[in-house]
């Protein structure tokens, strides 16, 4: 399944993503427990400083089935419609 995805720090901080790829939210959310920050500089820098526990969340927006008709194109523009509207450029733990 591929989607748009929100982690949220026990402290507010937000970091909204997306996972398109071959193996979809799945591979990705591993990713993050694998390395715990998934290569986001600023999710590891915040890590260093708050380690995420269990008052932390991760939530799932847009899910989209991977054999529905959806475009690469169109889950990134849902992934930066979030990002505006949460603030988390500005704000938060977004980058790009």
């Amino acid at each position: 399944m591929a989607g748009v995805y929100l982690i949220t720090g026990a402290d507010g901080a937000q970091y909204v993503g997306s996972a398109g790829g071959a193996g979809g939210i799945w591979t990705r959310w591993m990713d993050y427990a694998r390395t715990g920050h998934g290569g986001n500089a600023l999710l590891r820098a915040y890590l260093g400083r708050h380690p995420l526990d269990t008052a932390s969340r991760a939530a799932l927006h847009h899910p989209r089935n991977r054999r529905s008709r959806h475009r690469p194109d169109t889950l990134i523009a849902r992934e930066s419609w979030w990002k505006e509207t949460l603030g988390t450029r500005a704000h938060g733990l977004n980058l790009n």
